[in-house]
């Protein structure tokens, strides 16, 4: 059985750079994972020194990448199943770095994982559940009275290849037009992924979860040391909306900085920009 990691990299040329700086640490501590990147045509921004960390690239089809000719994030994670290259594949968001060996995560029986944030009802007020009304959720997905709906973060998510994964694509495909006007918050002005996979998953009565930490995103000062957290998560997340705009602390986004020094001098190349100035290019504003 293959396994691999997957990361999605087009658009702007500062998510090709990011992408080369998540291989680079990927290769730095999962040495022996192979690496693929779906990806447009821009990857000719990817600087010849990161072609020894991947082993795979993929051009992905531009209706699965734009709509009405913008850059559509949302629908590029909606239609990662067509291009999965391995039996097992882990996906990561390029807006980070690894920090520990990501081989643990390949051990599951399950068909697809995310990472689980919040569960409920109905009538519960369920965390992390910001992109849609209840009511419009349950109407938009069909969900049954005592569905329960849980809300994921897709910063990393891992698919099987097969019969379940092939269903999950088809129900992505169904209900991903999601009402705008029904959008309690916005994502730049797409649909968010997050809340097509939680209602689907719902609809499905698949429950994705992880039950591992994954990714560290530090919109708060942790009481964990850098030490702990290196020890219990994957991947220390850049997120934002664009333009530079982050939630991430200060302090986490220097660690980032050191820890791309550390491994990109391990591996005896150059890195390529600060992440504070590849942020500013992102694709949400």
């Amino acid at each position: 059985m293959t396994k691999g990691i997957i990361l999605i990299a087009y658009g702007k040329p500062e998510y090709i750079y990011m992408a080369a700086h998540m291989a680079a640490s990927l290769r730095y501590y999962s040495p022996d994972i192979p690496i693929t990147i779906l990806h447009d045509d821009n990857i000719r921004y990817l600087p010849t020194q990161y072609y020894e960390f991947i082993d795979g690239f993929v051009e992905m089809d531009s209706r699965h990448l734009k709509t009405n000719g913008k850059i559509d994030p949302g629908k590029a994670k909606c239609n990662i199943i067509h291009y999965l290259p391995y039996d097992l594949n882990l996906y990561l968001d390029v807006d980070g770095l690894c920090i520990g060996d990501v081989t643990p995560l390949f051990d599951t029986d399950k068909d697809f994982c995310v990472e689980v944030t919040g569960k409920g009802g109905y009538q519960d007020d369920i965390e992390y559940n910001h992109w849609a009304n209840p009511e419009d959720q349950w109407e938009h997905f069909e969900l049954d009275d005592d569905t329960v709906l849980r809300t994921v973060q897709s910063s990393s998510m891992l698919f099987r290849k097969g019969e379940f994964c092939d269903n999950l694509q088809h129900a992505l495909n169904d209900y991903f037009d999601f009402p705008h006007a029904k959008l309690k918050n916005h994502w730049g002005w797409g649909i968010p992924d997050e809340l097509i996979y939680s209602g689907v998953l719902a609809k499905m009565k698949h429950d994705p979860s992880f039950n591992q930490s994954v990714v560290f995103f530090g919109h708060v000062h942790s009481p964990l040391s850098f030490k702990e957290i290196h020890e219990k998560y994957k991947v220390l997340s850049m997120y934002g909306n664009g333009k530079g705009r982050t939630l991430v602390k200060l302090k986490y986004i220097d660690w980032y900085n050191r820890l791309n020094i550390n491994i990109h001098d391990f591996l005896k190349i150059d890195r390529i920009k600060e992440i504070q100035r590849l942020m500013k290019g992102k694709h949400v504003g």
